[in-house]
């Protein structure tokens, strides 16, 4: 698994722990993966799953880990797109 954040913010040392652990007690998970997570100031989240990309969006960290649980229940599809104001 790679998880690339588009900026330096402190909290993305945490999220990667978290991601890690949350991802390796999940069985069966696929570990080919490309997370790009971006935080912004908008009070919404953004899913979007293409292939072996997950790209998420969100405002807090605990947004964060909503859109990956979501994305995780989503695996099995090639492509999906979630949107939720927050």
């Amino acid at each position: 698994m790679n998880i690339v954040f588009s900026s330096d913010k402190k909290e993305y040392n945490t999220i990667k722990k978290g991601t890690e652990i949350l991802l390796a007690e999940k069985d069966g998970f696929n570990q080919n993966i490309e997370l790009f997570v971006k935080f912004q100031d908008r009070p919404e989240i953004l899913i979007n799953k293409r292939k072996n990309q997950i790209h998420i969006i969100c405002r807090e960290i605990s947004h964060y880990y909503r859109a990956l649980n979501y994305a995780i229940h989503h695996m099995k599809e090639d492509e999906f797109q979630y949107q939720e104001h927050v």
